[in-house]
């Protein structure tokens, strides 16, 4: 199965919000590393992106990228599709990664 993701055009809104939601991903889990929060926990960035905190997250990203509002239900849908991607990807890692 191809990855979804994988057709977006580049430049498009939807590549900007994917490139912007990875990319402040990794600052994400960098902060909960720093704050303690992980408690060093090696699956931190999967716990994550599979938690209703990761909404909020996408929500707060997306807003900061539209001039305009984002519905709730653009917003609801990036996230599942991102974790869709996101997990296919994971699940793929080897087990001592």
């Amino acid at each position: 199965m191809e990855r979804i993701f994988d057709n977006t055009t580049p430049g498009s809104i939807i590549d900007k919000w994917i490139g912007e939601v990875y990319e402040g991903l990794n600052k994400k889990i960098e902060e909960f590393h720093s704050t303690g929060e992980s408690e060093s926990h090696r699956n931190v960035d999967f716990e994550f992106v599979n938690s209703s905190k990761f909404v909020d997250y996408v929500r707060d990203t997306l807003r900061s990228l539209k001039k305009r509002e984002v519905s709730e239900d653009w917003i609801k849908s990036f996230a599942h599709l991102f974790r869709e991607d996101f997990n296919s990807i994971y699940k793929n890692y080897p087990k001592e990664f």
